[in-house]
């Protein structure tokens, strides 16, 4: 079951921007009610579950159980505030439940199948479920979208098949992004409202954009944290959504002593991974962005995917990327590389923030671009998600 709800809710200070962490100590210290999770699941006998809390930065482990031979079990706990849970399988598989405290929540399903389960006992946990349904549709279609891909790779056919394909892939996100829109309306002053904003159907593919929806954040932001003040996850969105509203606000002005549209920038010359060394004055006569990113930067790794496909889109037009690298050993860089698939121009000399180009281009975070004309002045500078695309198109009609 690869159900990606849950994703979003922890680590959300680093999806996009880099936000302060928000400690666990802010919980309510009213009375505790406890609840149970109990019910049934067909062969699964003698196998452990795992009852876990869905933490800010992580699952928090709270008790095992194993499964009976008439394929029953039971969890017994207690919450003073709504909290998210999940019960997890062996093989890591699971369910997630939000619960209030004093609710007797019942379960079936197959073990080995619980993506197909039913939930009784919690309302919310009911809504949960419908949600999960819709979303592991989109999961499934794209599983199917990638095989097309695979099996169909030298067929004559391929261009035509893999337009049609993401035409489809374009409208089935729309219609998650409409049944997610009205979901969180329709449950606005509950905590679940989070389950929706935070979906994915995949690695960094959110439903929605922290940027380009990011009204939807603000409206369940500003519903939230108006009746959850002292709890965590309603206290990191509002962290969140504010870090991001003042990055877009700096963004609008150029930031000291950087480059502005027109002037050149200084030359740049590291070495590969092969060793070999580069100087960005050797892509003169390209429409170039200077990207500075790190494999341990998760908004740099965010926005990796929005660089490869307009890189697959624009570069048999002039377009090309010189990506610097602030990572701290070569195996992390290497290992970055490899797994957001980025095929152009990467150097790096290792330093972290030591890094020459740290005081060269007076580079206060990452990721940081700039996006260069065939002389190698500047275009515009920090261009990000869809903004990078749109000016390409401007510029490579």
């Amino acid at each position: 079951m690869r159900n990606l709800l849950f994703i979003g809710l922890l680590g959300i200070s680093t999806i996009f921007f880099s936000c302060g962490k928000t400690s666990e100590k802010g919980r309510g210290s009213g009375k505790s009610h406890k609840f149970v999770i109990q019910g049934k699941l067909e062969n699964g006998t003698g196998r452990m579950l795992t009852l876990q809390k869905i933490g800010t930065e992580n699952l928090i482990s709270l008790d095992t159980a194993t499964i009976d031979e008439n394929g029953e079990f039971s969890f017994r706990e207690s919450t003073a505030v709504p909290e998210f849970f999940v019960v997890r399988t062996e093989e890591g598989s699971y369910i997630n439940l939000l619960l209030n405290g004093r609710e007797k929540v019942n379960i079936t399903a197959d073990y080995n199948n619980l993506g197909d389960y039913s939930v009784s006992g919690s309302e919310e946990s009911e809504k949960i479920r419908l949600l999960s349904i819709e979303t592991n549709k989109v999961i499934a279609r794209m599983d199917q979208f990638n095989l097309m891909a695979r099996d169909s790779a030298n067929s004559p056919n391929y261009a035509a098949l893999r337009i049609q394909s993401n035409e489809e892939f374009i409208s089935l996100m729309e219609g998650l992004k409409g049944y997610s829109q009205n979901f969180i309306d329709e449950n606005s002053g509950s905590l679940i409202s989070l389950m929706a904003l935070y979906g994915q159907v995949g690695a960094q593919m959110m439903v929605f954009h922290p940027v380009n929806d990011l009204a939807v954040y603000e409206k369940v932001d500003s519903i939230l944290f108006a009746k959850y003040p002292d709890l965590p996850l309603a206290q990191n969105l509002h962290e969140y959504v504010s870090a991001i509203k003042a990055q877009l606000a700096a963004q609008q002005q150029p930031a000291p002593n950087t480059f502005a549209p027109g002037e050149e920038v200084p030359d740049i010359s590291l070495p590969s991974p092969d060793g070999k060394i580069i100087k960005l004055s050797s892509l003169r006569g390209k429409i170039v962005l200077l990207d500075f990113w790190a494999a341990w930067c998760q908004p740099c790794r965010h926005e990796n995917p929005t660089l490869v496909e307009n890189y697959a889109k624009f570069h048999s037009k002039g377009f090309e990327i010189y990506q610097v690298s602030l990572d701290r050993t070569r195996e992390d860089w290497l290992n970055g590389i490899k797994q957001d698939k980025l095929n152009w121009t990467q150097v790096s000399d290792l330093k972290y923030w030591e890094s020459s180009v740290v005081s060269q281009f007076n580079i206060k975070g990452i990721p940081m671009n700039y996006l260069l004309d065939k002389d190698g002045k500047v275009i515009a500078s920090n261009l990000r998600g869809p903004a990078l695309g749109e000016k390409l198109q401007e510029i490579l009609k």
